[in-house]
């Protein structure tokens, strides 16, 4: 398994529909897929380089969780400051298919010590199901799923992203934000998205270039990529206190035209071979 840095449709069905704007030509179909928008409290998992500080405020003397360095925040008129149009990103708040994007992730960071210190953020998976929306659908989202080798937690992309967007909140320092994604055979890559030393909301773009595998000449042709996590790390002698940023909704832009053939609808065997979770099987 190797690790490479970058500078800077059965899978499709698994996602809402009505979260997706697609663009067809020739050969292709472009869609603006939304992933997560960070509605889920508790769906994700900070972690922390070394070095980081016992607590948020220096005065206290016992160390916290890392469970207590990352918060979801749902807007609420009835709250001063907590509206919608103050909350979430304009270019969520202006768009009339996003009207149910109401919450945010926040998260903090500060160390003990000038480095290139690191935070991680992780999808743990802890999404609900269907039912619990109101709907009927007692599974949880297939498109969530966990390395069974690695132990570690992913998002599967269906179809082959062109690019990972994500809007983030920049309070002018120099740290760096990260995707790390895995291909279909195992390789682990990051692709950069830039620095976070803007002000105010801003939609990072992730390009995934072309030499990441996303397809292959046997069936299925389409092999989506796996999202492992983010990661933001500062330059080594940028200030290591006081750092927070927020970030909301997740999307991609992704072709997931797919070729018809006669005899395509077979390519799905375990539909056909009527087979079940073998967990549940009786021994």
């Amino acid at each position: 398994m190797r690790k490479v840095m970058i500078g800077g449709l059965s899978l499709l069905l698994l996602f809402n529909v009505n979260n997706m704007m697609s663009q067809r030509t020739q050969n292709k179909d472009i869609a603006y897929i939304n992933v997560d928008g960070f509605e889920v409290k508790g769906a994700w998992e900070i972690h922390f380089s070394k070095f980081r500080s016992l607590s948020w405020r220096p005065e206290d003397k016992e160390r916290v969780p890392n469970k207590r360095w990352i918060k979801w925040i749902k807007s609420d008129a009835k709250k001063p400051g907590f509206a919608r149009k103050y909350i979430v990103p304009p270019g969520v708040y202006r768009s009339p298919r996003l009207k149910d994007e109401l919450t945010i992730l926040s998260v903090r960071a500060a160390w003990d010590r000038k480095d290139q210190n690191w935070l991680a953020l992780m999808p743990n998976n802890k999404r609900l199901s269907k039912q619990q929306m109101g709907g009927t659908d007692t599974l949880v989202h297939k498109r969530y799923a966990k390395d069974e080798l690695s132990g570690k937690q992913y998002i599967i992309l269906p179809g082959r992203t062109h690019t990972v967007y994500t809007f983030l909140w920049g309070m002018g320092y120099n740290y760096k934000i990260e995707v790390h994604v895995q291909d279909y055979e195992g390789d682990y890559y990051i692709i950069q998205g830039g620095y976070l030393n803007f002000y105010g909301w801003r939609n990072i773009s992730f390009k995934v270039p072309k030499y990441i595998k996303q397809e292959s000449r046997h069936l299925p042709r389409i092999r989506p990529m796996k999202f492992v996590q983010y990661k933001i790390v500062a330059d080594a002698d940028e200030l290591n206190t006081g750092f927070y940023t927020y970030l909301d909704y997740l999307h991609t832009r992704t072709d997931v035209y797919e070729k018809n053939f006669f005899g395509s609808r077979l390519t799905k065997d375990d539909y056909y071979w009527e087979e079940k979770d073998k967990s549940k099987d009786k021994k």
